[in-house]
């Protein structure tokens, strides 16, 4: 069971079929119920604010760390850039993020982050995932002594 074709005179490794699907945003990272959003909210022990985005952050007692997007129509007018936005988060959390603490996140849009290109927008949320978790770090260092 080497090559599967999905197109006609191409083939594709199962290997890298599988390798594709690991790389997903899976159910398992993202707050999904209102009540998850709600402790995130009354109870952040991290905050991150920048222009364009506000980051709120808690610890939770996962084994890997979660997010929720909040891209209101207020803030964001076309769906199109909403969608948009809500990708490039989704990718740079799945990429970036390597906390020492496993966090419940939630990122919440701000005016005129549908006015940047995507690229800085990515340039804008690494920023911001890095001093999240350097303030989780810091935090966690701290107790610890």
């Amino acid at each position: 069971m080497g090559r599967v074709s999905s197109v006609p005179g191409m083939s594709v490794s199962s290997k890298s079929i599988t390798s594709a699907i690991s790389r997903r945003f899976t159910r398992q990272q993202r707050l999904l119920s209102p009540n998850d959003y709600k402790v995130v909210f009354d109870d952040a022990e991290y905050r991150v604010s920048q222009k364009y985005f506000l980051l709120l952050a808690r610890p939770n007692n996962k084994s890997h760390s979660r997010l929720g997007l909040v891209v209101g129509k207020k803030n964001v007018r076309q769906s199109v850039d909403r969608n948009r936005v809500k990708r490039v988060v989704r990718e740079t959390f799945r990429l970036c993020v390597a906390f020492n603490v496993c966090l419940d996140v939630v990122f919440v849009a701000r005016r005129g982050i549908d006015g940047l290109a995507s690229d800085k927008q990515t340039d804008k949320l690494r920023s911001g995932w890095q001093q999240l978790a350097s303030k989780a770090i810091v935090e966690i260092d701290s107790l610890s002594r």
